[in-house]
């Protein structure tokens, strides 16, 4: 898992994060899945995911990596990390993107357990409740612009943070990878 510091449930960036995860790991046609596990065929499984609290917050990258493939995995993610930092991201996938955001909110409210959890959460969180249609038009205001204005702000090297489970005899190479500069 390599990750970053975030901000608060508050922020008004939370949206930019969502549509910045789900652009970088979030589906098949996802960023780092078509590079990752389909191009390199170097991950069993690689997405990434934000989570938001009351006071803090992280967005991470997660990958099953074989030790072999661990380095190109992570220059891969880092590469990307510092892809929409300096580049805006084109109008299509920024599109497409979204449409999926959208796509899954809608599916994640098809019962009435999905629907109370959604409104449950954001009144016990929030103290507003924020309905599926107002989310829906703050992720479709997302713009390219303000995903790298918010990867500038978290994708910085002094805020990386990398959790590995396995042998790994050798750290130096990996903390070579690790910058954004």
């Amino acid at each position: 898992i390599l990750g970053v510091r975030a901000f608060n449930l508050f922020d008004g960036r939370r949206f930019a994060l969502e549509v910045l995860s789900d652009l970088l790991g979030g589906g098949m046609s996802s960023r780092l899945f078509v590079k990752v596990r389909e191009e390199l065929g170097a991950a069993y499984y690689v997405h990434s995911e934000s989570q938001l609290s009351l006071d803090h917050g992280y967005f991470s990258v997660s990958a099953g990596v074989a030790n072999d493939k661990l380095e190109i995995v992570l220059a891969t993610i880092i590469k990307e990390f510092k892809n929409l930092r300096d580049n805006l991201v084109g109008e299509a996938e920024l599109g497409i993107t979204k449409n999926h955001l959208v796509g899954n909110l809608v599916i994640g409210l098809e019962t009435s357990d999905d629907i109370s959890r959604f409104y449950g959460g954001e009144e016990i969180m929030t103290g507003n409740i924020l309905s599926a249609k107002e989310l829906e038009q703050k992720l479709r205001a997302v713009t390219a612009e303000d995903i790298r204005s918010l990867a500038k702000d978290i994708f910085k090297t002094s805020n990386l943070n990398l959790a590995l489970v396995g042998p790994v005899k050798d750290e130096e190479p990996l903390r070579r990878l690790l910058t954004l500069d």
